[in-house]
This record gives structure tokens, C-alpha cells and sequence, in this order.
């Protein structure tokens, strides 16, 4: 018998590896462009994501089934080579999964009304086209984010956290 996923259980699982193919990009995609905000430490960052995720209301409800045999759309069998296949993965695994969960558990007093979205799903004179985004209910742009490959040295955020200057560079 199949078991259920229900939004805690899919918020609680990782997504799959990401299969790399051997002939990928080796560029950086960074730019040269710097955060500005200001940039401070989170104090314990872990058990406040924690207590959020145990303190939260979850529903009950099935998102969907686990079959026993291989599931052929959760795992992740295309391989990636450059950006852009991180953005379809990303979207694949994350973007549609979160996507559900948010529907599963809106509610007038929680009001969890954002979504992933295309950027061209949203009206905007901005010239570029992010990598990802969250737009409300409205159709108003909420998040923007960047998407990079990360086996590239210079994307990963381990080798830039220490050093000001790299981590707003990879911030930005």
C-alpha cells in the first residue's frame, strides 16, 4: 500500500541529488555588482527555523502518494550541465512542491498567498529576466532570486562567507 505525503511530510524531504553531466559550464555567472544592505549574523538561525517548523499548524491533508517502486517523477534523472537546467530542476523539485504546499495550507489567517512563478508572468519594465521569482495572488512581485551552478567554486557560498567583500559579490 502506497504511503501518503502531506505538507509537513514534503516540507521534510530532500530533494534529489543533482545529477551532474561530465561535459558542464566552468564559468562563473557572477557579476560585478555588490549587496549593499547590511549584513549581520542570525543568531541562532538553526532553532529559530526549527521552533517555526514544530510550532507551525500543518494539515493533514494528502498532497500526494509514494508508490513503493521508483517513482519516476521524483527523482532527478535529467542531468544538468549549465543554469539553466538548475532552473528547471529547481522549479521541478522546489518551485512545484512548495507551490502545493503553500496551497495546502492557506488559510485567511495564515495567509500563504505566493506562488513560483515565471518572471514574464508578472507586468515589470525591468530589463532582465531573474532566475526565479514569488509573486502573490495579486500578480505583485515579492521575491526575486538567482540561481547558480554550483559547482563552480566561485558560486558556492562556504568559500564566501568569511570574506565581506566575495560574499556581497555573490549576494548580489
Amino acid at each position: 500500500m502506497p504511503s501518503t505525503i502531506n505538507p509537513k511530510k514534503a516540507v521534510e524531504s530532500a530533494a534529489p541529488a543533482l545529477n551532474t553531466s561530465q561535459h558542464h559550464t566552468n564559468s562563473s555567472a557572477l557579476h560585478s555588482i555588490y549587496f549593499v544592505g547590511d549584513l549581520q549574523p542570525w543568531p541562532d538561525f538553526l532553532s529559530a527555523v526549527q521552533a517555526c517548523h514544530e510550532n507551525r499548524t500543518w494539515r493533514q491533508q494528502t498532497l500526494c502518494y509514494m508508490i513503493q517502486a521508483r517513482d519516476l517523477y521524483a527523482y532527478g534523472n535529467v542531468e544538468v550541465c549549465d543554469e539553466h537546467g538548475v532552473q528547471g530542476r529547481f522549479q521541478k523539485f522546489f518551485g512545484d512542491v512548495l507551490n502545493t504546499i503553500f496551497e495546502s495550507q492557506y488559510t485567511t489567517e495564515e495567509n500563504i498567498n505566493i506562488r513560483f512563478a515565471g518572471f514574464k508572468c508578472i507586468q515589470s519594465t525591468y530589463s532582465g529576466t531573474p532566475d526565479v521569482i514569488l509573486k502573490d495572488i495579486n500578480h505583485a512581485l515579492k521575491i526575486v532570486g538567482e540561481l547558480k551552478a554550483p559547482w563552480i567554486g566561485k558560486h558556492q557560498m562556504k568559500r564566501r562567507i568569511a570574506n565581506t567583500r566575495l560574499l556581497r559579490e555573490i549576494l548580489a
